[in-house]
């Protein structure tokens, strides 16, 4: 789809979505109203700009006037302590003290009560203070004697020579603030300093100054008198526009402590302060540091305070480090701003209803005959193709009435061609839909009659060959048999064997056909899973003669969830395949983890590489066709074509592929990855019985229970438990089973399902619904194997399934399970490799080199401990009868057998 800019798109929608009348109102509003908004903004924003430009400009000149008065006043009392100072009775008496006569005195307290006479309101006292600080004389009487020598006033003057004022102090004797101004006395003859003059200001002063300066940036504005720390000495207006009854000596941002100590030292605060020591103007020192006059409003903002919020300017003075904050509230500032855009909102409204009228007037007049157009042609797609359009205008839309009403002439004779063709073809429809019908009933008759055809066979061909394999595997076990004749069994039950796997590979084809082949994972041991693929395929490979490399890289998971036997079918078969069409070289087996996808799935690879004869590449696209068989016509008896086939299937269900590389007389390779879950819990596969030959099992003899319409069957049964202690009863069916189930206790009863009489299901059912035969275990023996089959047994009731031909080992492990079994075996097997290494002449390595191939072993490094083994045959070939038996477990990546074997010795 192509993409549609975003600005765009609202027009767009506009358009496809609105009538034709709305479409127009809306293009003469946006060209009437558009430069009418264009002009409302400009006037809005000059106007905006102009006021903002004036109030600051107030703000600005208030806060000039406002330090101007406060230089004013400094400049006037620093002429006035100068002028004093100057006079000769102040020197005289300050040369003559301590010890000065009344005359000296009276004149210099004359002088004194003189200075203070010019503010008797504001001007506490004037005092005389020696070189060392002292107050010598003072107007106001309680305060001589008192030592000032730590006061900056004395200190600045006294080292300078020249006038000073201070900040705000407070008084140690009252505690209350004042401003002092001192100038040195010096005397006249020798131009030395002899003390210092110094007048003491209430700083109420202070407030009465800011409170003259008020509004004189308009209503509500006020300054504020602040000191080098930003300490409030005096306000205008409190926050809530009343005047401040009384001093508050706040910052406007919350000191830090040590800030409220230095200033304490120096007598700027009282010893004891409130808890309210601060307002809320917490960007003070921000706005202060970036203020410049020249700024909008919108610049300028302090902060809020008590949820008032004010624009401010900023004024320093030139006499003393103390500056002037004139702030207006902004309620009251924006107000001319506010009045001006609430005009050009009133404006613009009363223009915009105007316009809408006038374009909705023009609009309509323009779409009312389209509109009318617009209805014929509605009943036309309604069905009515009678209806004709009526508009008499000369203009293009009466041009495009009569072009309408052709073309719905036109519509309504090809609707009635077309209705007519319609009828004719859905005739010929209905009467090919009635044979596809018969031929899917025929098709799904087929097919079932199919899946029958082919259990049945299966049942009729595992059946005989339960007999076959069955008393195969009980003449093997017979002592008495010749070795001969032990080969022949042997051949004889191999290609029972193979019969049988074409039977399975036939079926599994039916199913995979029919789409009735299912995979069912569980959680099994991966290591354990393809370790036994791998000891069948390195016997096959070698009894051709054939190396079989199994090449396992690290990172394996080490349980998944995965359908074994499917996935062990895919390997039997591929590298089958692999040893039959080699004839020397290799057969090699890759197996790695290709990805993990997350946390819980793994990619797992799998390689199959051979050196045997390849596959043409005209013989490629036919490799996985059902029954067929490619490569050298030699070996294609061996097999029904079916293994390939199958198995590209089953890797299909896992959601893959196998892919093929081939080249004629150099090999092939087959390969295809797998995503698997992963999991934390397994059950490891069972143990097979060891290569020895039971004889019999310890404890109290086991009776058995067998239940099979076929005499057959009960005696292969009969000839492998019998020679081994078991005792058992045969009967027919399920009822003779029932009955003698109910006369006499059995330790454990196999039974078939399909007998006469009673079935082996109902069997099961009749024995569930019995409380007295409810424990009695059942293990169901039946030549139908399918998996429903299965599970129908196993929910019937049965502890397990044993799928005919019976396959003794099986049986024997099922015995195990089922009865917790012990077996006993022969005597010549059981002292089967007893025999000590000095009897039979091995020679052991030196522990420090079998320490090597154990600590490899215990690293689960199969490579080294392959090194170790073959570098220890390489060098001593005298060690090749204890080397060789670890070296094959080495390559079977059996390290747990290997440190077994090994501990002994290290």
């Amino acid at each position: 789809m192509k993409l549609i800019p975003r600005n765009i798109r609202p027009l767009k929608y506009f358009l496809k979505h609105y009538s034709l009348r709305y479409q127009l109102l809306g293009l003469f509003c946006f060209i009437s109203l558009t430069p009418l908004a264009g002009f409302v903004w400009w006037n809005h924003q000059t106007t905006r700009t102009a006021l903002i430009k004036s109030g600051n400009q107030s703000l600005n000149a208030a806060a000039s006037q406002t330090v101007a008065t406060i230089d004013a006043f400094v400049r006037a009392n620093l002429m006035a302590i100068i002028t004093e100072a100057q006079q000769e009775t102040l020197a005289s008496y300050l040369k003559a003290a301590p010890n000065t006569s009344p005359d000296l005195k009276y004149p210099a307290l004359n002088t004194l009560n003189t200075l203070i006479a010019k503010d008797k309101i504001f001007l506490v006292s004037s005092a005389l203070l020696d070189t060392n600080g002292q107050n010598l004389l003072d107007t106001h009487f309680s305060q001589i004697g008192q030592d000032e020598s730590e006061r900056d006033y004395f200190q600045v003057t006294l080292a300078t020579g020249e006038p000073f004022v201070s900040n705000v102090e407070f008084s140690e004797l009252d505690g209350q603030p004042y401003l002092y101004f001192s100038q040195s006395v010096r005397d006249r003859e020798t131009g030395r300093v002899v003390g210092v003059l110094r007048s003491q200001y209430s700083a109420t002063k202070l407030q009465h100054i800011v409170l003259e300066n008020n509004n004189l940036a308009g209503s509500f504005s006020f300054p504020i008198l602040l000191d080098d720390r930003n300490l409030r000495l005096a306000q205008g207006y409190r926050d809530d526009g009343n005047l401040p009854e009384e001093l508050l000596f706040q910052f406007l941002a919350p000191p830090e402590p040590k800030t409220i100590q230095e200033l304490q030292a120096i007598y700027r605060l009282p010893a004891s302060i409130s808890t309210n020591n601060a307002t809320k103007l917490t960007q003070f020192d921000e706005f202060a540091g970036n203020f410049s006059p020249d700024r909008p409003y919108f610049d300028t903002i302090l902060s809020e305070e008590k949820k008032i919020r004010y624009a401010g300017a900023l004024e320093r003075s030139q006499t003393i480090s103390w500056k002037v904050a004139y702030l207006r509230p902004k309620s009251v500032f924006l107000e001319p701003i506010k009045i001006q855009t609430r005009n050009n909102l009133l404006l613009a409204f009363g223009t915009t209803i105007a316009a809408i009228g006038v374009g909705f007037g023009m609009a309509n007049v323009i779409s009312s005959p389209i509109g009318s157009l617009t209805a014929i042609a509605r009943q036309v797609a309604d069905g009515n193709l009678n209806a004709r359009a009526d508009i008499g205008y000369g203009n293009e839309i009466g041009e495009l009435a009569g072009t309408f009403n052709t073309m719905t002439h036109q519509l309504k004779e090809s609707i009635e061609l077309l209705e007519q063709r319609v009828q004719e073809r859905t005739a010929e429809l209905e009467e090919r839909t009635v044979e596809l019908r018969c031929a899917k009933e025929k098709a799904e008759v087929a097919n079932q009659a199919k899946s029958e055809f082919l259990a049945n066979m299966s049942h009729e061909l595992r059946t005989p060959l339960n007999g076959i394999l069955g008393y195969a595997q009980v003449l093997k076990r017979s002592p008495a048999l010749p070795e001969k004749e032990k080969e022949q069994v042997q051949i004889m039950h191999k290609c029972g064997n193979h019969l049988l796997g074409m039977i399975n590979d036939i079926l599994d084809l039916a199913k995979i056909e029919a789409g009735k082949l299912d995979l069912i994972p569980k959680s099994v041991h991966l290591a354990s899973c393809l370790q036994g693929v791998v000891e069948a395929s390195r016997v096959r490979a070698a009894q051709k003669g054939l190396e079989f490399v199994y090449q396992v890289e690290s990172g394996l998971p080490e349980g998944v969830e995965v359908d074994e036997k499917r996935l062990r079918q895919v390997l039997f078969n591929l590298l089958g395949n692999a040893i039959k069409f080699t004839n020397h070289g290799t057969v090699t087996l890759q197996v790695w983890a290709a990805a993990a996808l997350d946390s819980d799935r793994h990619c797992l690879g799998f390689v199959v590489r051979d050196t045997g004869v390849g596959i043409a590449p005209a013989n490629l696209k036919r490799l996985f066709e059902a029954f067929m068989q490619v490569g050298d016509r030699r070996k294609q008896s061996e097999g029904t074509g079916l293994g390939l086939a199958i198995s590209y299937r089953i890797v299909q269900l896992m959601g893959s592929d196998i892919e093929v590389q081939s080249e004629v007389g150099k090999g092939s390779q087959f390969s295809f990855e797998i995503v698997v879950p992963l999991a934390t819990e397994w059950e490891m596969p069972p143990t097979k019985l060891q290569n020895h030959t039971i004889v019999g099992y310890t404890g109290e003899r086991r009776r058995l229970l067998l239940v099979d319409d076929r005499w057959e069957n009960r005696s292969v049964l009969v000839n492998l438990l019998a020679p081994i202690g078991f005792e058992m009863v045969e009967t027919e069916d399920g009822q003779q089973a029932l009955e003698k189930l109910q006369q006499q206790p059995f330790d454990l009863a196999i039974t078939d399902l399909a007998m006469p009489v009673m079935d082996g299901f109902e069997l099961l059912r009749q024995v569930q619904q019995c409380p007295k035969l409810q424990p009695q275990k059942i293990i169901v023996s039946s030549a139908y194997v399918s998996k429903p089959d299965q599970e129908l047994a196993l929910k019937a009731g049965a502890n397990a399934f044993l799928p005919k031909p019976i396959n003794a080992e099986k049986l024997f492990q099922l015995l195990a399970d089922e009865l917790e079994l012990e077996w006993e075996y022969a005597e010549d097997d059981l002292l089967e490799g007893t025999t000590s290494e000095a009897e039979i002449g091995i020679t052991i390595p030196p522990i420090k080199q079998l320490r090597a191939v154990y600590e490899a072993a215990e690293a689960g490094d199969f490579r080294r401990v392959r090194r170790e083994l073959e570098r220890l045959m390489a060098d001593e070939p005298e060690y090749e009868g204890f080397v060789s038996p670890l070296l094959t477990l080495a390559k079977k990546l059996k390290t747990n057998e290997i440190k077994t074997i090994l501990v002994q010795y290290v």
